[in-house]
């Protein structure tokens, strides 16, 4: 594949647009390209800290989450044993020879 010109433009964290010259022959090349030659700019390590703050973030909502889930989950298994247990109750009274409750 042969290599391209194009202008890379990557929005620090107050969207302010940053845009660097690049010869790629694919996308991921000349984001890397845009990397290093915009690297050592204060606002790149800006994002850096952002993207870690956002990372906290998610991780504390997928936490969130999977304790919610867990917890559905649970009800919905004691709402399904009991559903069963309701289910079942005149069946087993039957087979024990007693009348159900």
């Amino acid at each position: 594949m042969g290599c391209k010109t194009c202008v890379v433009t990557i929005h620090d964290l107050n969207n302010t647009a940053h845009s660097v010259d690049v010869t790629a022959a694919t996308l991921s090349d000349a984001v890397a390209q845009a990397i290093v030659a915009l690297r050592g700019r204060e606002w790149m390590g800006e994002i850096g800290r952002g993207i870690v703050a956002n990372l906290d973030e998610l991780m504390t909502l997928c936490d969130g989450i999977e304790t919610r889930l867990i917890a559905a989950q649970s009800e919905a298994s004691s709402l399904l044993d009991a559903a069963i247990n309701r289910t079942l109750r005149p069946f087993q009274s039957d087979m024990l020879g007693r009348k159900a409750v």
